[in-house]
């Protein structure tokens, strides 16, 4: 599974971010649609890239949804935003990213100033079960 040495070089995240950003920006362009109307959501890196781009935006999303996540290169992390609701779900039987992780990442970014986090844990391995979507809904 994954490490905290493993998971704190993250190549290319810097890159993946501006990415992220660039899209949110597009569409609030093209569309008008606020930001505060926009969420952002994802699966193992793809939960712990909405983490690290979500909180770190200039703008207040809606909220941020993390499946199976964890908080990358928390030493390249300096969040602007501290009122986002976050939800994270996640398996106890998790061996890719393992549960402690999920939870040092609850505990670092409440420790940071993040005021929205809930963290509920399911019994499933790294995926998403149907109860978890549910719930997260």
């Amino acid at each position: 599974g994954l490490d905290e040495r493993a998971n704190e070089d993250c190549k290319g995240i810097s890159e993946s971010r501006a990415r992220i950003e660039r899209i949110l920006a597009d569409e609030h362009s093209s569309t008008g649609l606020p930001y505060s109307r926009m969420l952002l959501a994802g699966f193992s890196q793809g939960g712990a890239l909405s983490l690290f781009t979500g909180l770190q935006l200039d703008q207040a999303l809606a909220g941020i949804v993390v499946l199976s996540g964890y908080l990358p290169a928390a030493s390249k992390f300096h969040p602007k935003q501290f009122k986002v609701p976050i939800w994270h779900g996640h398996g106890t039987m998790d061996p890719m990213v393992q549960l402690p992780m999920a939870e040092k990442t609850k505990q670092r970014l409440l420790d940071a100033g993040i005021e929205k986090y809930t963290l509920q844990t399911f019994p499933i391995p790294h995926s998403v079960s149907p109860e978890e979507l549910r719930k997260m809904m």
